[in-house]
């Protein structure tokens, strides 16, 4: 059975949508997923206060895009840098 290959930009994209599909809500998504360097943002800092996240956040797409961003980039930027992912194995693209 032939395997059909992605564009790294769908893989990412589809890593992103799983992931969020698959969290029971979007403040499950933004506390599991948000980079370090985001937390400072009123909305999040609003999720950890209160526990939900108000109605008119854009936190969970700004986190989505992030985590959009740190798939692509891991592919690609930081491919060969530290603990990569050919050396782990784990590598499901190819060049």
């Amino acid at each position: 059975m032939k395997k059909k290959r992605l564009p790294l930009d769908t893989f990412a994209a589809r890593v992103c949508r799983q992931t969020r599909e698959r969290s029971p809500d979007d403040a499950h998504f933004v506390a599991s997923f948000i980079a370090p360097n985001m937390q400072w943002m009123n909305d999040y800092q609003t999720l950890k206060n209160e526990g939900q996240l108000a109605e008119s956040s854009d936190l969970p797409e700004l986190v989505s895009l992030r985590l959009d961003w740190e798939v692509y980039s891991e592919f690609t930027l930081r491919a060969r840098i530290g603990r990569t992912l050919e050396a782990n194995g784990l590598r499901s693209c190819r060049n």
